[in-house]
């Protein structure tokens, strides 16, 4: 993650133009700039940064003309939840097959969109889904035959990597704790979309973030030290 100059218009109390894609130290170009792949140089005007190696980059943004943010009048940013939504394509029976009896020409005839619901995050007990007022972000994760969720990862931004990790606050980031990932439906009821536990920190950039792996419910058992202290008065020590 870059740091980056924050820059926004309003209109009352509510942001008219946020800018968040620019890095720090971005400057126009005077035409004595190079571009290091044309070896031309850049046009007047151009918003360039210069890299690691001190090369003139050309700069973009990531401007959103009606970003879903607003301001209220102590000037605190507020947080708006978008439900995760859900597409299913609806096909006719196929009517055209190749040599495999595979369907040929077989499209969709309609889509059904409708509201999924909402993901939350619990870890060793704490919901931690927008920790700080920051989401957090969530990895892809995988699941195998026969153990069913097996690895995923979940990343803090809003952590520094100079806090005392396991304490205070974030105590709940001990290795060892359990995670939760639930589906909360429209209606309220939820369901289990992978339970873990919580291995080993991984530290993101610049000390601007601090990332957890986690490790599939029924994986544990071949994870010391952390687990195999639940087994030591049964006979089951390993199960991949």
């Amino acid at each position: 993650m870059e740091e980056v100059d924050v820059s926004y218009s309003s209109n009352g109390t509510t942001i008219t133009s946020v800018d968040t894609g620019v890095p720090t130290g971005t400057y126009e170009a005077d035409g004595s700039q190079i571009n290091p792949e044309t070896e031309m140089p850049y046009e007047p005007g151009t918003p360039l940064y210069n890299d690691e190696n001190g090369q003139p980059q050309p700069a973009t943004t990531n401007q959103d003309p009606n970003p879903v943010v607003y301001v209220n009048s102590t000037q605190t940013w507020a947080i708006l939840e978008a439900p995760l939504r859900r597409e299913s394509l609806i096909f006719d029976r196929p009517t055209k097959f190749g040599k495999f009896r595979e369907a040929i020409d077989w499209v969709p005839v309609n889509t059904i969109s409708s509201e999924w619901g909402k993901l939350q995050i619990i870890i060793g007990g704490v919901d931690v889904t927008y920790f700080r007022g920051h989401p957090t972000e969530l990895g892809s994760w995988s699941s195998n035959e026969p153990n069913g969720d097996a690895a995923t990862s979940i990343t803090f931004p809003q952590i520094s990597w100079w806090e005392r990790p396991n304490h205070g606050e974030i105590s709940w980031t001990q290795a060892g704790k359990d995670v939760t990932i639930l589906l909360v439906r429209p209606d309220g009821s939820t369901k289990t979309l992978f339970e873990g536990l919580n291995v080993s920190h991984v530290y993101n950039g610049q000390g601007l973030g601090v990332g957890l792996d986690v490790l599939g419910v029924l994986y544990q058992a071949d994870h010391t030290p952390y687990i195999q202290e639940l087994y030591k008065n049964t006979s089951l020590w390993s199960i991949a």
